[in-house]
């Protein structure tokens, strides 16, 4: 089978978790033996026109547009046609290129599947020039997309009322979780992180794009609370800022914050991946990601394999992930004190955080990527006359 994804930002050039979700789905299929091509846009992180990565052959396009939700990408049609595809899955559905691929798949009788990573109205807060255009987008346009698409994968039953709402055939909805590798699963080194950092127990370990929607900003008057209870905790920030992503940069002001409250035991460190990232995960006590909307929250699954409690918001799909009371914790997104609550009590209670961490272990086994593909698989050849 020919496959064809559609994406705005492909490997290396990586944003956050649905760009390791588009690597990582891509691979897989491509292990199980199909031809897949990604068609993505070339950015200054990735500028190289056609490349081959572990199989999946990339072809980067030029883009043309101030807002990249708006960007026009020439000459995609005509890309697709020339290899000729059996199937195409475009990820998010508010994006111009989507348009343009649907049009493409509808005039050759061509399946066209949309992933559908999160509802743009319901992702606040936003600041309004773009919230106010999505807002639009939903309520004018969605539903004639999804109707016309073939079919629709979602991460988790979160979007389903939402679909029902738009009076979406629902029979064409079928659920595909972000995963885990092979290499996610393998245990983390707690001491190869304290030797590195220097940073020892205690740990509530942020792990995710810098952002205000991500909650940093309350989880550090949370953190200043909680030390006057636990003043051996320490709070550690590790992910990427936003500047290069939509010019947004929230690091700098989590800096000026602790120096101007002279507040003890925040560490803000670069990036982490791979083993290192286990490693962080493995050394933390617990994670926290506090997002006022999060589609999936893979990051948890992460934190579940290396047997590590989480502390989530009862948003989007995070309760599909999290199982409260379970393998963690769930808070109202923006209720700082619940937050306070939800961190003390696992921070005072290691046997809470153990049986939480085996939970999430078992679960997370079930989220294994080369599963996954196979699931995903099956979807697209039922659509496709050999």
């Amino acid at each position: 089978m020919r496959i064809g994804y559609i994406c705005p930002n492909y490997y290396p050039d990586m944003a956050g978790g649905i760009e390791w979700y588009s690597l990582h789905i891509t691979r897989e299929l491509s292990n199980l033996g199909h031809e897949v091509h990604v068609f993505t846009q070339a950015t200054k992180k990735a500028d190289k026109p056609e490349d081959v990565i572990e199989g999946v052959r990339i072809h980067r396009l030029p883009s043309y547009g101030f807002f990249y939700r708006a960007k026009y990408w020439p000459g995609i049609s005509k890309k697709m046609c020339k290899y000729k595809l059996d199937a195409v899955m475009s990820l998010d559905y508010a994006q111009t290129q989507t348009w343009q691929a649907l049009r493409y798949c509808r005039k050759n009788n061509i399946p066209f599947s949309v992933l559908l990573y999160d509802i743009q109205s319901q992702k606040k807060p936003r600041a309004f020039y773009k919230q106010i255009p999505l807002d639009l987008f939903d309520r004018l346009f969605a539903r004639r997309i999804f109707n016309k698409c073939t079919n629709i994968f979602i991460r988790t039953q979160a979007v389903i009322p939402w679909l029902k709402k738009q009076d979406i055939d629902l029979n064409k909805v079928h659920e595909t979780p972000c995963g885990l590798t092979k290499d996610e699963l393998t245990p983390g080194s707690p001491t190869d992180f304290y030797r590195r950092f220097g940073i020892r127990s205690q740990i509530i370990l942020f792990l995710g794009r810098i952002r205000k929607q991500k909650g940093i900003f309350m989880l550090l008057d949370a953190f200043k609370n909680i030390q006057r209870e636990i003043p051996d905790a320490k709070l550690v920030y590790i992910g990427p800022d936003d500047k290069d992503y939509d010019k947004l940069e929230f690091t700098t002001q989590l800096k000026e914050i602790i120096i101007k409250d002279n507040i003890k035991n925040v560490f803000i460190l670069e990036p982490l991946y791979g083993q290192d990232k286990n490693d962080a995960l493995a050394a933390c006590d617990i994670l926290v990601l506090p997002s006022s909307y999060e589609a999936f929250g893979q990051v948890f699954l992460q934190a579940m394999a290396q047997r590590k409690p989480s502390v989530g918001t009862n948003a989007g799909g995070v309760p599909f992930v999290i199982d409260n009371g379970v393998n963690g914790l769930l808070i109202e997104p923006w209720d700082q004190i619940a937050l306070e609550n939800a961190l003390e009590k696992l921070l005072k209670n290691k046997n809470l955080r153990d049986n939480f961490g085996a939970s999430g272990h078992i679960k997370a086994q079930n989220y294994f990527y080369p599963n996954l593909a196979k699931e995903l698989e099956k979807v697209l050849f039922r659509q496709i006359n050999y």
